[in-house]
């Protein structure tokens, strides 16, 4: 006797499968009805692998959607400037898991301009809903918009691949309407394990400032997350939200916008506290990047973090607010805007960079392979020793300055003060000679040596710069 399949539908309690109430799954079909009808008949939807092409398909609340796959059950829009998923006004214990939005369709198409969730009317709530293992490709305009209240985004890749467009937002949380509904400042978030990547490049506003824009918020939290950006996206924008957390995140170049951004200009009116632990900070473009901006409302504390921050002269502190507290922190460069954060004692870190010469006539060049002093910086005292070598036969004339120190300040008034400086040299014309006095110069970019009775090299140093000619450098100054 021939037994016959049961659709899972007929299965009390069971999960309804889109595929039993029509969907297709092969990218190009309008699966949008039976996504709705499957979420009319239980609330409780299963998904399984395949293309699925979806224009606004409509969350109430206690809708739970669960993927097959987070790579092989795809959820792509219909057409240009759609969203897939849509909550009309309110929505309450949503759970979205488990599988991928693409803007690329089976036959290869790509969308551009779409959303993946979007709550219509923003001046109610997404109250409780949870957003886990979910993949959303950077050529979507936006990852979630909405007013959440004790939203859970677990394991999510925002930005992961796809089409690189001219904005993605991963989360756009804020008020549209003017007038939000009372208690609206009660959003309480937490992101854990998620990777989101910004990639707005255009048209830069108060929304796409930040990979992540909250307006009004409570407390959120973020939890071993990376942040990369590309071109003026930071990580974190606050609007009147009293209080954003980050442990153990990664911050990867957020050019030239503010990597996290607090003021007190949303409808609440509060300022931002930044509380920031265990973080890393890297790959910023230079002295025109913020690390940390706020406004005279707002504050934050830093504490067992590190900023390599690849050029002297970032800004780890912008704005009229304070860094307020910082606490085992490690920085590769001493950055701009440190002259109101006292704890300068911990800074500790060692090293080696490569220098070169400098003069106002002909500058020795030095040899590629013997071009590298260590430091050590320890409080807020930077000590450097080594030698290095002359690979040309110019001599310098007037002041000869090795250039390109590490921890020097852009900022005039941290010009670092010397405290003690010694430099030897020796070639293949004369002895050892000593007593060279080494003093940073106003620009803060090399160490000027002079001999202790003239202001310009003599002939007689300057002849003695030949090739093989050896600097000894023992130089310790200190910052701010």
């Amino acid at each position: 006797m021939a037994l016959t399949k049961a659709r899972n539908r007929m299965i009390e309690g069971a999960p309804a499968n889109v595929r039993d109430f029509g969907a297709v799954g092969d990218g190009v079909a309008d699966d949008t009805a039976a996504f709705n009808a499957a979420i009319a008949t239980t609330k409780q939807v299963y998904i399984p692998n395949g293309d699925y092409a979806l224009n606004a398909v409509q969350l109430t609340s206690d809708v739970t959607m669960v993927g097959e796959n987070n790579v092989r059950t795809r959820l792509i829009p219909t057409g240009d400037n759609v969203t897939i998923f849509e909550v009309a006004a309110s929505a309450a214990t949503l759970r979205l898991s488990n599988f991928r939005a693409s803007e690329q369709s089976s036959s290869g198409g790509v969308r551009y301009g779409c959303t993946f969730f979007n709550q219509v009317d923003k001046s109610y709530f997404i109250s409780h809903p949870i957003f886990e293992d979910i993949i959303i490709d950077r050529g979507f305009n936006y990852g979630f918009k909405g007013s959440f209240i004790y939203a859970q985004w677990e394991n999510c890749r925002m930005g992961h691949a796809g089409t690189a467009g001219n904005r993605f937002i991963p989360i756009l949380a804020r008020d549209d309407s003017g007038s939000p509904s009372a208690g609206h400042i009660f959003s309480i978030c937490t992101l854990r394990n998620c990777w989101l990547y910004g990639g707005k490049t255009t048209g830069v506003t108060a929304e796409g400032l930040a990979m992540v824009n909250v307006n009004n918020g409570d407390v959120w939290a973020f939890d071993t997350c990376g942040f990369e950006s590309t071109t003026n996206t930071g990580a974190v924008y606050s609007q009147g939200t009293r209080e954003m957390r980050f442990e153990s995140c990664w911050f990867e170049g957020c050019a030239t916008n503010a990597t996290l951004r607090g003021d007190s200009t949303g409808l609440s009116g509060h300022g931002a506290l930044f509380a920031i632990d265990g973080c890393r900070f890297s790959n910023y473009a230079g002295p025109t990047s913020v690390v940390i901006q706020l406004d005279a409302a707002s504050s934050a504390t830093l504490s067992n973090s590190e900023m390599v921050l690849g050029a002297a002269g970032l800004v780890v502190q912008g704005g009229g607010g304070n860094v307020t507290e910082l606490s085992q922190n490690t920085y590769d460069s001493v950055p701009s805007g440190f002259k109101n954060i006292l704890d300068k004692n911990q800074w500790r870190r060692s090293g080696t960079f490569t220098t070169r010469l400098s003069s106002s006539g002909p500058v020795p060049t030095l040899d590629p392979a013997f071009d590298t002093l260590s430091y050590t910086l320890q409080g807020d005292s930077c000590h450097i020793q080594g030698r290095i070598r002359v690979n040309g036969v110019a001599s310098p004339t007037g002041t000869l300055i090795i250039a390109d120190l590490p921890f020097t300040s852009s900022t005039a008034a941290e010009t670092p003060d010397v405290e003690f400086s010694q430099v030897g040299y020796e070639s293949l014309a004369s002895a050892v000679g000593v007593g060279l006095v080494g003093v940073i110069e106003p620009a803060s970019t090399g160490m000027w040596i002079r001999e202790q009775t003239t202001t310009t090299l003599s002939t007689a140093t300057a002849a003695k710069m030949q090739v093989g000619t050896l600097l000894y450098i023992n130089t310790t100054y200190k910052i701010g």
